[in-house]
């Protein structure tokens, strides 16, 4: 029996079922010229092509795996997967819409394996990081004047240092649900689905994002709902008031501001302001991009089945690793327009 350390990698492999190894800990399968691993995962995959199917790299990955405390998962059905197994899953499962049994295929695990696995993994990631992901804890006041500053600092800002992110909300769609089909239904979109509501920063980062709302829901009332202005008021007691930005419904609310209403009336200073808002607030339209763009299982509508699936659960992963991405990879989306860049991955999961 060959021992598994003498496989090379980057052998050109052309069997198409040839060698099967196996130790206590470790078995490969090589099956088309795929490697296919059921232990160390990250052993097995070229780094280019980890890339292609997880997002990150595999230095990247043992990167995050630490802060995860995958560990500590309570797995049903008295499976026993690896924490490094588990977290390849989850992003080779959101990065594409892929069928499990492609990848049964993949990981060489059994099709009720590997939705298990795939769905308790990402019930821990939402429970451990829940509060962090609706108010992230950096947001405090001096990290909201940084913010402020960096905004200033926009070519043709013609506003002073008060506004430090800006606010909207999404709509992502599902397939049409067998029950409560009212609940999830946006006469505006004419789709079934939920919304989120998110913050995004000048470091390119969704600092807060509110837990999902009914299809129906408009902007106002997921502000009101999420508490923002009870977070707004809580940082900035004692302090200068900060803003937010948003669009014209959120005009009413206490610590956010949207553009000035009055349009050919207004004066020269205001429509510029208008002008020079409507270019920097698409941050947090790139943000929600780059959450779709990056974890394409949230965008396949027909695959996403409230009440059968954890929908909400998937997207609220999908950001943290969003974050997570962007701070390990530094070339964000805001990063042409602001010079802030994005916290170290440790500063970011290190504060819960």
């Amino acid at each position: 029996m060959l021992r598994p350390s003498i496989v090379c990698l980057d052998v050109d492999i052309r069997l198409q079922w040839s060698i099967i190894l196996s130790n206590s800990d470790l078995m490969i399968l090589i099956m088309s010229g795929n490697v296919v691993i059921c232990g160390r995962v990250l052993c097995s995959l070229r780094s280019l092509r980890t890339n292609d199917i997880s997002r990150f790299s595999k230095q990247e990955i043992r990167q995050i795996l630490p802060f995860l405390n995958l560990d500590s998962v309570l797995w049903t059905n008295q499976y026993q997967p690896s924490s490094e197994l588990a977290l390849c899953l989850v992003l080779t499962r959101l990065s594409f819409p892929q069928r499990l049994f492609q990848l049964s295929d993949l990981f060489g695990r059994s099709e009720p394996y590997l939705s298990s696995v795939y769905n308790d993994t990402i019930d821990h990631l939402c429970r451990r990081y829940r509060a962090m992901l609706r108010w992230h804890p950096s947001l405090q006041y001096q990290c909201l004047r940084q913010y402020a500053q960096a905004i200033k600092r926009v070519k043709g800002w013609s506003g002073g240092g008060t506004i430090w992110g800006f606010i909207d909300g999404t709509f992502r769609p599902t397939c049409r649900p067998g029950e409560n089909q009212r609940f999830f239904y946006s006469g505006y979109k004419k789709r079934h689905g939920f919304k989120y509501q998110g913050i995004a920063c000048s470091d390119g980062l969704i600092e807060s994002i509110a837990e999902p709302f009914e299809g129906k829901a408009n902007d106002f009332k997921m502000v009101r709902d999420f508490r923002v202005e009870e977070d707004l008021r809580r940082v900035c007691y004692g302090h200068p008031q900060l803003f937010l930005y948003g669009d014209q419904a959120y005009r009413r609310l206490w610590g956010i501001m949207g553009p000035y209403a009055g349009g050919q009336s207004l004066d020269h200073t205001h429509r510029r302001f208008n002008k020079t808002l409507s270019h920097v607030r698409i941050i947090v339209e790139q943000a929600f991009g780059d959450t779709q763009n990056l974890w394409l299982f949230n965008a396949f509508a027909l695959g996403l089945r409230p009440g059968s699936q954890p929908v909400a659960a998937y997207y609220m992963a999908s950001v943290l690793l969003t974050n997570c991405f962007t701070c390990l990879q530094g070339n964000n989306a805001a990063g042409s327009r602001f010079p802030l860049q994005p916290p170290t991955l440790e500063a970011y999961l290190s504060a819960i």
